[in-house]
Order: structure tokens, then sequence, then C-alpha cells
């Protein structure tokens, strides 16, 4: 699930998703999540930003690494 101002949206993504895709557009007021190794769209929040930006992500029972600066995939 994603959250926004105490609000939980489900997703659905492939069990065996192994990368997640965070796409900040701050100036259009976007913030899309992707399957980053696939071409799934799970959700888009639009949102008009008047605050910074803090991401939380929380994984159950397993490993968390976060990349950042990587090219964005030719599909997104």
């Amino acid at each position: 699930a994603v959250r926004h101002n105490s609000k939980e949206f489900p997703i659905e993504p492939s069990p065996h998703m192994r990368r997640l895709g965070v796409l900040l557009d701050y100036d259009s007021g976007s913030l899309a999540f992707y399957d980053a190794a696939g071409t799934q769209h799970l959700h888009t929040f639009d949102i008009a930003f008047s605050q910074p930006i803090c991401p939380v992500f929380s994984v159950w029972n397993k490993c968390l690494t976060v990349l950042t600066g990587l090219p964005i995939p030719d599909h997104l």
C-alpha cells in the first residue's frame, strides 16, 4: 500500500518485484511509483507540494537498498 495524508491506497505489485522506481516531478506536483524492472505503474500522487518531501520506505522481513541517480528506464 502507499500512503499520503493518513490515506492508504492499495497497490498490487508483482509478488516477485525486485526494484521499485520512485519518480518525483516537484514542479508539476507528481510522485509516481513503478516496478522499475518491468513496466508496471503502481500509483501516482498528484500533489501541490508545499513542504519538503520526506519519503519513507518499509519492507517486511527483507532488506532494503536505496540507490539514487539511476537513469530513468525508457518505458517511463
